[in-house]
């Protein structure tokens, strides 16, 4: 008599239980709502630290920019090319074939402008940049070019309810191009 009195009752409850608390976190975590204002005094008897949502875990340091490296070309008669976008490149190369080999020159072209538009003082970072902007002007340049310049281009993410975006540039002087960098 005793265990059917646990198994009517007893189970039912703990299943009543646990259905409750998932309905509160679930509340606790979805955005603001009406639902959400009209159950606040339960939620902030509830509500604790364990219910909420650390999103950090998954991205810990997301980005506030996105950064374009522009690239530009000057041949010795003066003409000046277009601005090529070297990052649209390498996106494009990508979403075409993500085993492409050039991705990785991508993801450190990438990082190399992260490191470039903080700083502005990593000669390691500001090679790369320029050897990769001397291998897209040979690909998209019409003219034979033996200076370039770089421009970095930071433009910030807004946050959520924000559509005003800043943009920053950062300009480097012309630069020659080595015949090496061609290789």
């Amino acid at each position: 008599m005793r265990r059917n009195f646990v198994a009517l009752i007893g189970a039912p409850l703990i299943g009543a239980l646990v259905l409750f608390h998932a309905c509160m976190v679930f509340v606790v975590n979805m955005p603001g709502s009406r639902l959400k204002s009209a159950v606040a005094p339960v939620l902030s008897r509830y509500d604790g630290p364990q219910l909420s949502q650390g999103w950090l875990m998954f991205a810990p340091n997301p980005p506030q920019s996105n950064v374009h490296v522009l690239v530009r070309g000057r041949a010795s008669n003066g003409h000046v090319t277009p601005w090529y976008d070297a990052t649209l490149y390498f996106i494009d190369v990508v979403r075409k074939d993500r085993l492409d080999p050039s991705r990785e020159v991508g993801e450190g072209l990438a990082h190399a402008a992260f490191i470039a538009a903080r700083s502005r003082n990593d000669a390691v970072a500001d090679a790369f940049i320029f050897r990769t902007g001397a291998m897209i002007l040979d690909l998209y340049a019409s003219h034979a070019v033996n200076s370039e310049q770089i421009e970095i281009e930071s433009i910030s993410i807004p946050p959520p309810g924000y559509t005003s975006a800043v943009t920053r540039a950062i300009r480097f002087p012309w630069q020659h191009i080595p015949s090496v960098a061609r290789l």
